[in-house]
């Protein structure tokens, strides 16, 4: 395992223990999580699970074992939030993917004067490639690291300008795609905008994005790397709002255009309407709605093709049977259109498959105490592609416990 995550749990750790109390809140956890996936390659038939694993039974039982901490620390008008978790993953059938992995999330809110604030923020997380674009067994393990730093300045009581930078990394290791040695990618991203906040806390403000995208270790050509590759750049102009409704509810999101140009292949290109709305509405004490839908370019870890258009949206349902007990239903619904350069075609501008992907959740929280926390869930999910091959179903059943020390 990568060791950065460990270091700085354990230096964050420390030093959030050397502070006054009063002034440090920290909660160490563990997890201890079971999961049944009766596909876990997402494979199409038996001969193609046969073929990948050399057993037509791909189904598995994971067990994760995991420790953490959360919490924050406030000093004066400044604070600091963090949670850390590093943990095991352990396989019945496949230990060849027996692994172990992390989360690192860091926060600074931060006020100069009384002119200024903002947010810095860091993630990391390092966590097992899905099969669902690539149905290989092998073990190839993803780290993403990502820095942002937001700014407001009151330019007014209610009007403020704000701005942004933020970049990710995303690595791969295990993964060779013939041709294509890696699929790393570098995303660097600058934004400028303005926001306004109503006598009621409501906001609504636009936004203007440009950002580039780098893939380091892979060129199209190997034989002439440094003339091609799949870079590209983005410009987008967008309108986002988070406004109550009504007193029980909210509607929030963001909705503009995007072009997006490609270095050497406008096979990649794109422009059209983007954005994302979630609707929150609580019509009884006990009984809320969570609804969400997108349209968005996806890079699907840029295993596949260098993006996909998703269009889709998703229905929560959540009622609290008890003030212990919390039931929740959801269905997730997924159109997929793949462009761009695809990896396994190298050098031939194609691109032709369309996904339509439904996902069925049926779960229960429960918390027996103050410090513990257990949820059972039962999902099935169904993928139709315009590729044959790419058709898949599957069933997961998992139960997680949680318990918190303090």
């Amino acid at each position: 395992m990568n060791r950065n995550p460990v270091l700085l749990f354990a230096f964050l750790t420390i030093g959030i223990l050397s502070f006054p109390s009063q002034s440090a809140l920290y909660s160490p956890y563990v997890v201890a999580d079971y999961i049944y996936d009766d596909n876990l390659f997402r494979t199409t038939n038996d001969n193609e699970s046969e073929a990948i694993t050399g057993d037509d039974d791909v189904s598995e039982s994971i067990y994760h074992f995991g420790a953490g901490v959360e919490g924050e620390l406030n000093l004066s008008r400044q604070s600091l939030s963090y949670d850390a978790l590093i943990y095991k993953n352990i396989y019945d059938n496949f230990s060849r993917l027996d692994h172990n992995g992390g989360q690192f999330r860091l926060q600074a809110d931060y006020e100069i004067g009384k002119l200024i604030l903002g947010q810095v923020k860091y993630r990391f997380t390092r966590v097992l490639s899905d099969f669902e674009q690539y149905q290989v067994f092998k073990k190839s393990m993803k780290s993403i690291h990502t820095v942002s730093l937001d700014g407001e300045y009151r330019l007014t009581t209610r009007l403020n300008a704000i701005a942004g930078v933020d970049f990710s990394a995303v690595d791969f290791t295990g993964r060779n795609t013939g041709s294509v040695n890696k699929v790393n990618r570098q995303e660097t991203g600058y934004a400028l905008g303005v926001k306004y906040n109503t006598r009621l806390d409501n906001t609504i403000g636009a936004r203007l994005r440009v950002g580039n995208t780098r893939f380091p270790d892979r060129n199209v050509f190997l034989d002439d790397p440094d003339e091609v590759d799949n870079e590209y750049a983005e410009q987008s102009a967008e309108l986002f709002v988070d406004w109550d409704v009504s007193v029980h509810s909210n509607l929030s999101g963001n909705i503009g255009y995007m072009d997006r140009e490609q270095e050497h292949f406008s096979s990649g290109d794109f422009d059209g309407l983007v954005g994302s709305v979630r609707y929150l509405w609580q019509p009884r004490s006990k009984i809320r709605f969570d609804l969400r839908a997108h349209r968005k370019l996806s890079s699907l870890e840029g295993e596949a093709l260098n993006y996909a258009l998703t269009e889709g949206y998703s229905i929560r349902p959540i009622w609290d049977l008890t003030s212990k007990v919390r039931l929740y239903v959801q269905y997730e619904h997924d159109k997929q259109d793949f462009r761009g350069v695809s990896d396994l075609d190298v050098g031939i501008e194609s691109s032709t498959r369309k996904n339509t992907t439904d996902l069925y959740s049926l779960g229960v929280m429960y918390e027996p105490r103050r410090h513990i926390a257990i949820e059972m869930a039962y999902r099935n999910g169904e993928r139709d592609s315009s590729d044959d091959q790419r058709d898949f179903d599957y069933s997961r059943f998992f139960v997680s416990a949680k318990y918190n020390f303090k």
